[in-house]
């Protein structure tokens, strides 16, 4: 992110120079970072946006003409789930008949995915299909426009995301760590493979929302009202219609900076004081839930089901009193620790901010311990065809928060030494994820993919080839 929004740099910001240890990233003078304008100009935001989605985008072109099925393969699996609500509505005009989808003895097939995502694609789907009809192409829903308008959907909803983060740590921390914090959040984390491989995917959806949570909420307890309200409400809501489980992300909001229990009842208290407000979130819970329960009644002749039952693969938390927690964090196949090793400043941050009762250490450590544990429990723990545990982009925003601390505190350290080590892991990491992810083939969630296989590909990120795995 570093990199793109220094192209679009504001004159008074200065020249490029070095900047120890980044060589991924736009080499920024640390002096001018810090001088320049608090204000980022809206055209600015504008263009490094435009220049963020055409690059995203241009690199899922180059890495799916790898594979035999090309673009289309952006429209495939869950992304086909939740995207062809928007290909039933607006084309095929039968919703009850979803082609991805179970087969009811009642007749009609059952589309075990919630509408959340294809609520946010909405406006793109629109923009796609006007271009199909445009210029005669096959309006289908999955060929070209389309597939982009996904592309572009995932693209800009990661972007919007970062950009919330940016201007939080920027208003809490100065340009540098905010700059530094995003851009490697991004390049190396799977945050990046899900947004140029998987933009179809729940995940950056989930990252957007929950970035527009973290951001709302200091802004509600500073100043508390309508506005900060609806917009929680409505991507808590949103959240929730994407994935139930989501709703734990209202422990931010209940232990915001509560360090201690009696702060924590400082913050009921206030939340109380501030109902008047908070009534929308679970309004808007139920009426984003309710065109979803609809659809489920319409075909089971039931109002509260289980979706996933109607699956051609049993599935549901059988884990719950031995989840997989190992398999999860450190799985050869798909381990969130093991593809995404830059999140352990993540976590180091979560015990450096309890320990010195600063930040919210604690919402975020108990979020990250519940959907560790959750999908611990899950029936297929390390989720399918997953790249560094897909499940944990969701919650990156919150990740963010500690990480962005740490960055910190190596910029404000005073030791150099410490400094230029850090500098030097981030950006080793950051190659070594970038290297990874446009690697990655889905045939390493195979039974036949194992430790000796990861390490011959990690050597492979270095050029080194000892054949076979």
């Amino acid at each position: 992110m570093i990199s793109l929004l220094t192209l679009v740099r504001h004159p008074s910001w200065g020249t490029i120079t070095d900047f120890p240890g980044f060589i991924t990233f736009a080499k920024i003078d640390a002096f001018t970072l810090e001088n320049c304008s608090t204000d980022i100009k809206r055209n600015h935001i504008i263009v490094a946006g435009l220049i963020f989605i055409i690059l995203v985008t241009f690199f899922s072109y180059v890495k799916y003409h790898r594979y035999t099925q090309g673009l289309s393969m952006v429209i495939s699996s869950d992304a086909a789930g939740y995207h062809q609500y928007l290909t039933a509505l607006f084309i095929k005009k039968d919703i009850m008949n979803q082609p991805y989808g179970f087969p009811l003895e009642s007749g009609g097939l059952f589309n075990k995915y919630t509408y959340g995502v294809a609520l946010l694609e909405l406006p793109f789907f629109l923009v796609a299909h006007a271009v199909a009809l445009v210029f005669n192409l096959p309006a289908t829903g999955k060929f070209t426009p389309y597939v982009f308008g996904v592309n572009v959907a995932g693209a800009f909803y990661t972007f919007t995301g970062l950009l919330l983060l940016f201007k939080l740590f920027r208003r809490k921390y100065g340009n540098r760590v905010a700059w530094i914090s995003t851009g490697t959040l991004f390049l190396g984390t799977n945050l990046l493979f899900y947004a140029y491989l998987e933009p179809g995917a729940s995940h950056v959806y989930a990252f957007f929302l929950v970035s527009c949570v973290v951001y709302l909420v200091p802004s509600f307890y500073r100043n508390p009202g309508w506005k900060t309200a609806m917009l929680m409400a409505l991507a808590i809501g949103i959240l929730c219609l994407i994935r139930i489980p989501h709703i734990i992300v209202l422990l931010y909001l209940i232990l915001y900076h509560a360090n201690s229990l009696a702060k924590a009842r400082d913050n009921i208290r206030f939340l109380w004081g501030q109902i008047r407000y908070l009534w929308v979130i679970p309004v808007f819970v139920v009426l984003l839930y309710s065109p979803q329960i609809l659809y489920w009644y319409s075909l089971t002749d039931k109002f509260v089901i289980n979706p996933y039952q109607y699956s051609y693969v049993e599935e549901g938390f059988f884990n719950l009193f031995h989840p997989k927690i190992g398999l999860v964090l450190f799985g050869s196949t798909g381990g969130w620790l093991v593809l995404t090793p830059l999140m352990l400043f993540a976590l180091a941050g979560i015990i450096f901010q309890i320990k010195t009762k600063t930040g919210s250490p604690w919402p975020v450590l108990a979020i990250t311990i519940i959907v560790t544990y959750l999908y611990g429990s899950w029936w297929h723990p390390s989720i399918a065809g997953s790249y560094g545990h897909r499940g944990f982009v969701d919650i990156y925003a919150l990740l963010a928060l500690p990480f962005a601390y740490v960055v910190n505190l190596a910029i404000t350290s005073g030791n150099k030494k410490m400094y230029t080590v850090f500098a030097g892991i981030l950006t080793l990491l950051v190659y070594i994820n970038m290297r990874m992810s446009f690697m990655y083939n889905y045939w390493w969630w195979d039974v036949e993919w194992g430790w000796s296989s990861y390490f011959k590909t990690l050597l492979r990120v270095f050029f080194i080839d000892i054949g076979g795995g």
